[in-house]
């Protein structure tokens, strides 16, 4: 028996919730311009450090937990602006004007990539 290495940590897209309309067919579908965040899932090393500050009974990541996952995790955004309406640029410090319940959004979907196998991910 052999000991499985986990798969890489490319980037995805992923669409938050709050962006997500229903389609004709009722299922969730990101429309035209949504914002989309550009998520790293976290090495596993990384996640040794993250999930002390994970609570999942209460489905809570702490401020620390969620301040290493966008460091670590967060590479690019699009359909982010500022408050005249122009692209916001992808840096930790416009991630932290980002509203609270998006800065769990994003952590909580990097860590759950992180522990997701690659068995898991063919399941869904």
């Amino acid at each position: 028996m052999s000991i499985r290495a986990v798969k890489g940590v490319t980037p995805e897209w992923y669409t938050p919730a709050s962006e997500m309309v229903e389609g004709d067919d009722g299922a969730l579908i990101a429309p035209e311009g949504a914002a989309r965040f550009q998520l790293r899932p976290l090495t596993q090393m990384q996640l040794h450090e993250v999930m002390p500050e994970v609570n999942f009974e209460h489905q809570h990541i702490t401020r620390r937990g969620i301040e290493m996952c966008l460091r670590y995790g967060l590479t690019d955004w699009q359909g982010v602006e500022d408050d005249d309406g122009a692209a916001l640029p992808c840096t930790f410090e416009n991630a932290q004007r980002l509203p609270y319940y998006l800065h769990q959004e994003l952590a909580s979907q990097m860590v759950l990539k992180a522990n997701i196998s690659e068995d898991d991910e063919k399941k869904s």
